[in-house]
């Protein structure tokens, strides 16, 4: 019959593994403190891990339930399938600026948004009802050229994971074509 073991490291954190009669390894377990940057108190950590082919992730495996900072909050923390650590992700919350308005003069590319360097998001919508709209990001926005971006009547154009800083140029066929924009 295969017995637990266990090591500990010299920072107080220790790393167990329980294995069934046939020596599989069936759940590990890890129970810790980390200095964080010099606070006190430490940060307390523990985790359990259960492997039932001893060597690959199931989707129940990887729990992880840690103490915050203060010693006493705590945290489950999961990891999926291939024990990646799962996260979420909070919204950024702010003010937009209005960019929206109308085409001047059809068929001539306009400034939608000057260049900006704190720009956090970016959204276009072509509120028109047949006509596409066009943008670009550092150059002028030509209709139905390579390097512009088409913007079909009544869809959203939206920038959130990346945003680009760059000036953003806006063209439409005809003159009075609206669209809604705003900027973070």
């Amino acid at each position: 019959m295969a017995q637990p073991e266990s090591l500990q490291n010299t920072r107080s954190q220790s790393m167990d593994t329980l294995y069934a009669a046939d020596g599989t390894p069936l759940v590990k377990l890890g129970v810790g403190e980390v200095a964080v940057g010099g606070l006190t108190p430490v940060a307390g950590w523990q985790g359990a891990a259960t492997h039932a082919d001893g060597a690959t992730f199931a989707a129940s495996d990887g729990v992880v339930v840690a103490a915050g900072l203060d010693g006493t909050t705590v945290r489950k923390l999961l990891v999926d399938s291939t024990g990646r650590l799962l996260t979420v992700q909070v919204p950024t919350q702010g003010t937009l600026t209005d960019k929206s308005g109308t085409i001047t003069s059809g068929g001539t590319q306009q400034t939608l948004a000057a260049s900006n360097t704190t720009r956090k998001y970016l959204m276009v919508q072509n509120i028109d009802a047949s006509e596409d709209l066009w943008i670009n990001f550092g150059s002028n926005a030509v209709v139905a050229t390579a390097g512009s971006i088409q913007i079909k009547a009544g869809v959203i154009f939206e920038m959130k994971a990346f945003v680009s800083t760059q000036l953003v140029s806006v063209i439409a066929t005809t003159t009075a074509h609206k669209f809604t924009a705003k900027e973070a």
